[in-house]
């Protein structure tokens, strides 16, 4: 993600997602994604995914960098696959191409579904009869064939290739977090991650569902999932349980419907005051994951790979909510063990 700072703009923002991702490549991190929000206030900076994995690419040179997740059902499928070519070809091997769906306010909605006529009908029919055109298994069916070019030579799109001519392309995942987008990932044959942070009770059995539904394809021979998962780590585990503060306001905040959680994330002293005290130590257990994780290094390090054993993910992915910037870059490189 690309959060606002506390007291900043989304062009701070965008500077701290460039200093962070140097810092994780530094540290020998694999990939760095970037999300796609839209009507969420000024919490999230991120509306344009592919602008910013051109800008972050440019600033690295080794790590893998993408998008988590493009929001595919509001776009063309051949749009998302050129643009993400185009990707590949400026950086080639590094580009993923992370797709899901989501949901924001009806004008929003209205205009990413390119209606013309949306504000003449407070329901929005005419965004509901644009999408029903294509439902969400062929968008991604007619992406992946756009990708490696794999439309059955009677189809209309056959004779139009991609460009740019270069080999490869983007490495396609299908991000979720529930038991249909697994089935579907396996489906389709595409890599999977599922957010755990938003759903962690179901993450082993989600997974389980993903490689009994996967099939081989163009995208893959086995199955290959990744967990996202919110973490923040500092020297103490009980500094890291203050860290914390801010990433159990932002749930809180979702669960009451709060307003104020597309405001731009509070400092942890000010997330502390508004929760009214401090988070209490959590514990990963076999069937019960808390939905962020805090601690030591050695603490956070132990609580992940007992989730990665009981997931079988073969990689897990570290997202956090925490408003101190330098705290946030410090959490990165304790749990990397490699200082920058």
């Amino acid at each position: 993600m690309s959060p606002v700072p506390p007291g900043g703009t989304g062009t701070d923002a965008f500077k701290q997602s460039a200093s962070l991702i140097s810092v994780a490549e530094r540290a020998g991190y694999e990939r760095y994604w970037v999300a796609e929000h839209h009507g969420i206030g000024h919490r999230n900076a991120g509306s344009a995914p592919e602008v910013l994995i051109a800008h972050l690419a440019t600033l690295t040179s080794r790590i893998r960098v993408g998008s988590g997740a493009v929001l595919v059902d509001k776009y063309r499928p051949y749009k998302v696959a050129d643009t993400f070519r185009v990707l590949h070809a400026m950086f080639p091997g590094r580009i993923d191409l992370g797709v899901g769906r989501g949901s924001g306010p009806p004008p929003v909605e209205a205009a990413l579904g390119g209606a013309d006529d949306y504000d003449d009908d407070p329901r929005f029919a005419a965004l509901a009869a644009a999408t029903a055109l294509m439902g969400y298994r062929e968008q991604l069916a007619e992406l992946l064939a756009w990708l490696s070019h794999d439309f059955p030579p009677e189809h209309p799109f056959a004779a139009y290739p991609l460009s740019p001519g270069v080999a490869g392309g983007p490495q396609p995942w299908l991000l979720g977090s529930s038991a249909e987008s697994a089935v579907l990932a396996g489906q389709l044959g595409m890599r999977y991650c599922f957010a755990a942070f938003l759903n962690p009770r179901d993450a082993p059995s989600v997974l389980s569902i993903y490689r009994s539904a996967f099939r081989p394809s163009s995208g893959g021979a086995v199955p290959y999932a990744m967990l996202a998962v919110s973490a923040v780590c500092a020297p103490t585990d009980e500094e890291a349980d203050l860290l914390r503060a801010g990433a159990e306001l932002h749930s809180r905040r979702v669960a009451d419907r709060d307003p104020a959680v597309d405001l731009p994330l509070p400092t942890p002293a000010r997330a502390l005051a508004e929760l009214g005290h401090v988070p209490a130590p959590v514990a990963v257990k076999p069937g019960h994951w808390p939905r962020h994780l805090s601690g030591s290094p050695e603490r956070v390090r132990e609580q992940l790979a007992l989730i990665g054993a009981e997931s079988g993910a073969q990689e897990l992915m570290i997202c956090d909510l925490v408003g101190d910037h330098t705290a946030r870059l410090r959490s990165y490189e304790l749990l990397a063990g490699r200082p920058v």
